[in-house]
Order: C-alpha cells, then sequence, then structure tokens
C-alpha cells in the first residue's frame, strides 16, 4: 500500500502572513510517496529512499517512549537534543508514528514504511510537509483508522515541526499537500477554496538557498527597525492576494502573472529574495513570461513561474546559460477533496 502527497508553491503572500497578510499555496504535480508492507518481524522500520535508504527500527516500547518525550517537551529543539540517537532526517518520521501508535492505537509493529521523494529538498517545494503528509496517510489507511481532516494535518505537522524546530511549522504547507489544489492561509487559519484554475507552471531551480530562519530574521528587522514601511509592504501584499484569487476563479494567466510579479517586488523590499532570485525573475520577464516571483522561505532556491501559450527560445538559452533547472508542472487537485472545497475568498 502506498500513499502521495505533493509539492506545494506558494503563489501569493508568504512572509507578509505572519504580520496579517492572507497566503495563498498551491499543490503542485510533483509528489512524494510513503509505502508500508508487512516485514515480519516485531518493530517498526521507516527508511529513507532518497538517503541511502537510511533507516531507523523501533520497538512498540521505544516509540511509546519517544512519544511521552514529545508530549512533555520543553521545546522542539529541547526534545531532539534529548533524542540525538536518532539521525535528523528520521526523527520527523519517527515522532509520526510515535503519535500515531500512543494517541490513535495505530498498528506499526512488523511493518516496514519507505519515504522517496521527487520533490527537490530545500528549496521552497515543501519538500519535508510532502513527505510527513504522505507518511501519516499511508500509516492511517493501512490501519483502517479514519480521522478528521484537521486532525490528520494537526498530526503530519509534527514533523514538520521537528524539521523547522518550531511549532508553528507547517501551517502553511500542510493543508495544501493533504488537500491538493489551493488553499488560503491567515495566521488563524487555513481554507481551501474552490477553485480549480488549469494554470501552468514553471519552477525554476535556482541552486542552493538560504535557511528560512534567516530570510525570516530579515523581515523581523525590517520590522523593528521600520514598522511602518514593513506593515505597508505586508498591506500591499495582501492586495496582490485577493486580486490573485479574483484572477484565479477567471482563469485569467496575465492578471495572475501581473500580480506575482508586483508581490516579487514587495518581497525583495522584504529582504527575502536573492540575487538568483532576481536574476530569474528578471529572465522571465525580458523573454515574455507572464510572471514570476520566489516560492517559500526565499534567499534562493525555486522560483514560480507562469509561462504563455509559448516559451521563447532566449528564455530557455538564458535558463540554461545560468545553469539553472527547469520543472514543467502545474496545480494538482485531490479529487476526493472536492467536498472540502467550500468558499472563493
Amino acid at each position: 500500500m502506498e500513499e502521495k502527497a505533493p509539492g506545494v508553491v506558494k503563489l501569493f503572500g508568504e512572509h507578509a502572513v505572519v504580520h496579517g497578510s492572507r497566503g495563498l499555496s498551491a499543490a503542485v504535480s510533483v509528489f512524494a510517496t510513503a509505502k508500508i508492507e508487512p516485514n515480519n518481524g516485531n518493530e517498526l522500520v521507516i527508511r529513507l529512499s532518497n538517503l541511502d535508504g537510511m533507516s531507523a527500527s523501533l520497538s512498540k516500547e521505544m516509540l511509546d517512549d519517544i512519544y511521552k518525550e514529545y508530549a512533555s517537551r520543553e521545546s522542539i529543539l529541547a526534545y531532539k537534543k534529548r533524542l540525538a540517537m536518532f539521525d535528523a532526517n528520521l526523527l520527523p518520521y519517527i515522532t509520526i508514528a510515535a503519535r500515531l501508535q500512543s494517541e490513535f492505537m495505530a498498528s506499526l509493529i512488523g511493518y516496514d514504511i519507505s519515504i522517496s521523494s521527487e520533490i527537490p529538498r530545500q528549496k521552497g517545494l515543501a519538500s519535508s510537509a510532502a513527505c510527513s503528509t504522505a507518511f501519516t496517510k499511508v500509516i492511517l489507511h493501512n490501519a483502517g483508522i479514519a480521522l478528521p481532516d484537521e486532525a490528520v494535518i494537526d498530526i503530519a505537522r509534527d514533523g514538520d515541526r521537528v524539521v523547522h524546530e518550531n511549532d508553528n511549522a507547517g501551517r502553511v504547507d500542510v493543508p495544501p499537500a493533504y488537500y491538493g489544489g489551493i488553499v488560503k492561509v491567515t495566521k488563524e487559519d487555513f481554507v481551501p477554496l474552490k477553485i480549480k484554475s488549469e494554470l501552468r507552471l514553471m519552477l525554476i531551480d535556482t541552486g542552493p538557498k538560504k535557511p528560512t530562519s534567516e530570510t525570516v530574521g530579515n523581515v523581523t528587522n525590517l520590522f523593528k527597525t521600520n514598522k511602518e514601511y514593513a506593515q505597508s509592504l505586508c498591506d500591499q501584499i495582501d492586495e496582490c492576494v485577493g486580486l490573485g484569487i479574483d484572477a484565479l476563479m477567471n482563469n485569467d494567466a496575465k492578471a495572475i502573472g501581473r500580480y506575482m510579479y508586483k508581490d516579487q517586488e514587495l518581497l525583495k523590499e522584504l529582504g527575502v529574495s536573492s540575487e538568483s532570485i532576481d536574476d530569474a525573475v528578471d529572465i522571465s520577464r525580458e523573454t515574455g513570461m507572464l510572471g514570476a516571483k520566489l516560492s517559500g522561505g526565499g534567499g534562493g532556491g525555486i522560483v514560480v513561474a507562469v509561462p504563455g501559450e509559448k516559451i521563447s527560445n532566449e528564455f530557455y538559452n538564458r535558463i540554461n546559460e545560468r545553469n539553472y533547472k527547469i520543472i514543467n508542472t502545474s496545480i494538482h487537485y485531490n479529487s476526493q477533496h472536492k467536498r472540502k472545497q467550500v468558499q472563493y475568498g
């Protein structure tokens, strides 16, 4: 048995969402996969296929003890230090498994769960959120446990909480990885939107990115030194979100692209862009792409672009000169969650 979960791009609003703006995230057609099968043993084996098969074997008692540590943690960082015997790449999944066994009586012993992903890691495509979501779903499906969507999302967020050492992590990325489609996010909640745009997307991998904590710090510093200006930028980003929702409802790719370019200018002013991102956005604009902007934490990594009907040879030539990589994709919709797409804006 296996379950998949898509990667995620931020169409509008990242960073500003922390300061009262709306954000708009979209699932895209690159996937993480979790596969579960019996191993005829007396332990749970978790294996990371993309990391040379790195694995951990855990007994029921070990999982119970790990859950107690997690449930009583002073902080995520303190929890990770106490469980430093486990590789940091495995601990997010170990944490999810421990919670599912202890809180929901999921049967895990005697199973082998492997996680693989075609989503580039640490690029702004929410690879960790997709992997945690697929992992959570496959355990629940195999155990025949049906939980409310919000509960599944919270459990999957444990993976991102551990990865990013932040109890608020995963709120922007896990919902679209779970629901598919387009999700509106605010500081307080998330809502899957009843929009089914046929928008084509092109992801431009510009290379290594800075840690998200660094770009978040840039925004925090701007608020400390010039709060009025920083809030004005966030308010303008929120306007882009609203206009972007309208454009998506109308399937108006030109308008979507126009607001993406505007959003990128504002994100650059917030201090979360980079030379490589600025370069890829400039190439996109100068060669006829309808829109382009950074996705996620910024500071490098992925630029999400909207192509027109035709893509010029000049675009490809200039992208290749920089050794950037291209992924052609589209918004991914999970048909089983159409019932949850309840509003437009």
